[in-house]
């Protein structure tokens, strides 16, 4: 879904883990300075993230982003548009894809991504292509839904809400094969 012109679009990062040097930096500026077009925020790990380390960071560049560190991350997830990472791949980036929102994998330092990322995901490699990657993003997320799915079912097996039930049958066919023995 692409949102109308005049709507700013909701971008989250979720850093999962200490960004590279300078990647939360560059983003918080370069977002900051189209505060006209995009509404940025942060998503913190509950237990992991140091919440004043990253505070002193962004909001010496702007005091009005929301950092958020409590809860899980599906429900910001949920009111993004696209999401910002730093990390590679983390267990927090299944539900935008899930959801299939568009992800951009920040990648300024020339990390190397593992192979067909791109296949999933967005990648900007230069801070300032971050607006053109996210429009763009926005537009095109669609043409990956099929590789997003092939890349759910391989690694979630499905996302189809009846794991519980795929466990409980599992465990009782076990049970029921000890017994026969």
């Amino acid at each position: 879904e692409i949102k109308k012109i005049s709507e700013k679009i909701d971008v989250l990062f979720i850093p999962n883990i200490v960004p590279p040097k300078n990647t939360l930096k560059q983003v918080t500026q370069k977002l900051s300075e189209n505060k006209d077009k995009f509404h940025f925020s942060v998503k913190l790990h509950p237990l992991s993230s140091v919440l004043k380390s990253y505070q002193q960071q962004i909001h010496t560049i702007d005091e009005s982003i929301p950092i958020y560190q409590k809860g899980s991350v599906e429900s910001y997830v949920e009111l993004s548009d696209v999401i910002l990472t730093s990390t590679v791949f983390a267990s927090s980036l299944l539900y935008p894809l899930i959801l299939q929102k568009p992800i951009i994998f920040c990648n300024f330092f020339n990390n190397f991504p593992p192979e067909d990322i791109e296949k999933i995901a967005f990648v900007c490699t230069d801070p300032n292509e971050l607006q053109k990657v996210i429009f763009d993003a926005c537009q095109n997320n669609y043409k990956k839904y099929e590789d997003i799915d092939m890349f759910l079912k391989s690694f979630c097996h499905s996302t189809d809400g009846n794991s519980a039930q795929r466990i409980t049958d599992a465990v009782v066919s076990l049970d029921n094969q000890k017994s026969s023995n």
